[in-house]
């Protein structure tokens, strides 16, 4: 009972005065609407008719120092203006800092600020030291973050990877100029063929102000990126029947191409 009690109380202590926070913000919603109405030059009767509504009740809501969101929102496409941002301007509350990162443990800080934006976008992932590996569907992306203390945004690379049965169908030099090929006809991509792997990497970079918005970075490189996919499907057939994958192995060329790579001329 003791427990109980004390919950009790300390619930009591810390509400808030509704009222008195109602009479300190309040502010005429019904004057910012009569406003707007008088900008557009439209009646009352005009007003009433596509809100659906009254002629007496939008009287009443004209005057009013309160509507309930429900109203609003319909006075708000009535009248093809946001209320809601005009309401939150007039209230000067404090804006919502972005959030801030640690230095030392920053990829593991930056990787909990985006995960619960990731998950609402449905995305999976997985977290490998410096690398977050996300999926959706069968699209695979690793993220990696950089950033120093002098940098007043984060640096994103965004790296997707080519792969699939149609890059063993061309040969070594195919491949290699196919990634080339790509990489001059887009060239928000950072385009290299891996010689060892086979695969053909993608990488969008991008800076990072605001970890909220980090989602509309993705969404910018997942479009880029299946702009440059569709554009891969159209000139897949001309490198096919241009670099086809000879019967035997130029083993000379494969000699050629692991010294370069060794020496990270790509």
């Amino acid at each position: 009972m003791r427990v109980s009690f004390f919950c009790t109380t300390f619930a009591q202590d810390f509400k808030p005065n509704t009222k008195r926070s109602m009479n300190k913000n309040r502010v005429p919603v019904g004057e910012l609407v009569s406003n707007e109405l008088e900008r557009q030059g439209q009646s009352v009767r005009w007003l009433a008719d596509n809100a659906c509504t009254s002629l007496q009740d939008c009287y009443k809501m004209l005057h009013a120092t309160y509507l309930n969101t429900d109203v609003l929102r319909r006075l708000s496409i009535a009248l093809n203006h946001n209320f809601f941002a005009d309401y939150a301007a007039l209230l000067d509350l404090p804006e919502t800092p972005p959030p801030t990162l640690e230095q030392g443990t920053f990829n593991k800080q930056f990787f909990a600020l985006i995960e619960p934006i990731l998950k609402e976008a449905g995305y999976k992932g997985s977290i490998d030291g410096w690398t977050m590996t996300i999926k959706k569907g069968n699209q695979a992306i690793d993220i990696m973050p950089y950033h120093e203390d002098w940098m007043d945004d984060v640096s994103i690379c965004f790296e997707y990877v080519i792969r699939g049965k149609f890059l063993k169908q061309l040969s070594e030099l195919g491949r290699i100029i196919l990634a080339h090929a790509l990489s001059f006809i887009n060239p928000a991509f950072n385009i290299s063929y891996r010689h060892r792997s086979g695969r053909i990497v993608v990488k969008y970079f991008c800076n990072v102000h605001d970890t909220r918005k980090f989602i509309y970075h993705l969404n910018e490189a997942n479009d880029l990126y299946n702009d440059l996919l569709n554009d891969l499907d159209r000139r897949l057939p001309d490198f096919l029947k241009a670099f086809p994958c000879p019967e035997t192995r130029d083993k000379q060329l494969e000699k050629t191409i692991d010294h370069l790579h060794r020496w990270r001329i790509k």
